[in-house]
């Protein structure tokens, strides 16, 4: 309208204003979506090396149960070897004993027949 001639020039003015304000937020937009990938990518990384740790864990664990069930075996088989041999040990040993009170008795008996 003619009473206002500077109306338009106001319209450009608060538009211009807004399309600036615009691409300022799109500007930020734009740097916090960046600044937001970079953080998803460093969590991936850092959640792939925690399944590598944890698979490296799990395979020690299954290592060292293996180990353990073989010692355990180990030191059954052992204890059974000694429980063996101390049996075999006493056998022996009644036999000497044996052998021995029949040698006694034996030298006795020599001994009265002289």
């Amino acid at each position: 309208s003619p009473s206002r001639p500077n109306e338009p020039a106001v319209v450009d003015s608060l538009l211009m204003q807004e399309l600036q304000e615009s691409k300022t937020r799109n500007e930020k937009l734009e740097s916090l979506n960046s600044a937001l990938l970079q953080r998803s990518a460093q969590l991936e990384n850092e959640s792939k090396e925690r399944r590598r740790e944890r698979d490296e864990l799990l395979n020690k664990i299954t290592h060292l149960e293996l180990e353990k069930r073989m010692a355990v075996m180990e030191a059954e088989h052992a204890t059974k070897a000694m429980e063996e041999k101390a049996a075999s040990l006493a056998e022996m040993q009644m036999e000497i004993d044996m052998v021995s009170k029949a040698s006694v008795k034996a030298q006795r008996r020599a001994a009265k027949d002289e």
